[in-house]
């Protein structure tokens, strides 16, 4: 994480320590994201836990607490476009159902940080594909930042584990 968060930084702004109401949000959303992945892991590593019911379990109080927020602010909730059938299957299924559950899967296995490593790459393929798609340019500090990223998952990979506890997490060393 020690590369990955500068890196995030030097990716996503121009290096100015100036935010806007969107970078605020966005800092809560990673905060929230966090305790997620946290909280996922934990709950995973239990010989009991069944992936299915707490993938089913996640998405059901997401879209509970969507559906009462959007109620609560007027906002018409159930719309229907026919024309966005297709569209809504891939999100709904392979999107939102399919990867939640692979990544709740993969959460028995692979640490929390490890977990927010492979998260901290999304915007290195963002940006990737902006450049690609949109024509976005990325200056020298977004290439800088978009390296400490990869650099960060690769150096994470790379140095060995310390003692494992009975649930797969990382102990300290007794010396």
């Amino acid at each position: 994480m020690g590369l990955a968060t500068p890196g995030l930084f030097l990716l996503c702004t121009d290096g100015s320590l100036s935010f806007n109401v969107g970078d605020i949000l966005g800092a809560i959303c990673g905060a929230c994201v966090a305790l997620h992945l946290l909280y996922t892991s934990h709950f995973t590593r239990h010989a009991d836990s069944d992936v299915y019911l707490l993938t089913t379990l996640q998405l059901s109080v997401v879209g509970v607490l969507s559906l009462a927020s959007a109620s609560l602010r007027g906002q018409e909730v159930f719309v229907w476009h026919p024309e966005l059938l297709w569209t809504l299957v891939v999100c709904v299924l392979i999107a939102t159902i399919f990867a939640f559950l692979v990544q709740t899967t993969m959460q028995k296995w692979i640490s929390p940080a490890h977990t927010a490593l492979i998260f901290c790459t999304e915007p290195v393929f963002a940006a990737a594909y902006a450049y690609n798609a949109a024509g976005e340019r990325l200056g020298a500090l977004g290439f800088l930042g978009a390296a400490l990223i990869l650099a960060g998952m690769v150096v994470s990979e790379l140095l060995p584990d310390g003692p494992q506890d009975t649930e797969g997490v990382t102990v300290a060393a007794e010396g």
